[in-house]
């Protein structure tokens, strides 16, 4: 006599066949689906400073990298644009300071006339670059006035390959805040966006966009980027299987 094998659904009582496996596995990539949307909103982007070396000591000293962080500063990916997930970014990076203009016009790099003042030298160092791995463009932008896809947007226009955007003005919150609980998310406009962005603390991002102004051609920031999906949602699956099953 064939063995049968039921199973409780919240529609009854069901024999196990080929549906019933197809009902496991559908619910299965269902629940995956479910942790990968959570895991991506924990994507963090890790930040390599790679000169000058008085840059890293600042950072060090004031606690944004150290040995147990990898020497890394770590910033919060944003919901659009297109992180290269399992490779390395590296580059320059370019900042221009935006400030508000007369008759209300808003700065903040959220217009294009502060790409006129970069795009050049983007073009350029790229150009002299191209055969050395670090020809990429990281654009540095200050947090506020406009959304975060507009200002990200520009910048690519402007020629960046990734931006970084430093949080600014009158907000406190701490790096670990940052890191773990603020998205830059998307105004619905995001979709024509490419390139990767990142969200970081102030001071991190203040002493940062000092060196590079007073650094210029002479001691230029150059830095690594890579994204990392943290592996904290393990998923453990008992398959059973009848072998009287058809």
């Amino acid at each position: 006599m064939m063995r049968q094998q039921y199973r409780l659904s919240s529609s009854g009582l069901f024999r196990r066949s080929f549906f019933s496996h197809l009902l496991c596995v559908g619910l299965f990539f269902l629940f995956l689906s479910d942790k990968a949307e959570v895991s991506l909103q924990k994507v963090l982007c890790q930040i390599r400073i790679q000169s000058p070396k008085s840059l890293i000591e600042k950072l060090r000293l004031s606690g944004a990298i150290s040995e147990e962080t990898g020497e890394v500063l770590l910033g919060s990916t944003a919901s659009f644009g297109t992180p290269a997930y399992g490779t390395i970014l590296r580059g320059k990076g370019f900042y221009v300071e935006d400030p508000a203009r007369e008759g209300g016009r808003a700065g903040g790099h959220c217009t294009p006339e502060y790409c006129e003042k970069i795009k050049n030298d983007i073009e350029a160092w790229k150009q002299t670059e191209k055969a050395g791995g670090l020809s990429n463009a990281i654009v540095f932008l200050d947090r506020g006035v406009c959304t975060f896809a507009t200002k990200i947007r520009l910048a690519e226009k402007c020629g960046a390959d990734a931006a970084v955007v430093v949080d600014r003005g009158v907000s406190d919150w701490p790096r670990s805040y940052i890191r773990f609980n603020v998205i830059m998310s998307d105004d619905g406009t995001g979709h024509d966006i490419h390139i990767p962005s990142v969200l970081i603390a102030k001071d991190d991002g203040e002493a940062i966009v000092t060196t590079i102004l007073e650094g210029g051609e002479k001691e230029p920031v150059l830095l690594e980027m890579e994204w990392r999906i943290p592996n904290q949602w393990p998923v453990v699956i008992d398959f059973w299987n009848d072998p009287g099953d058809s």
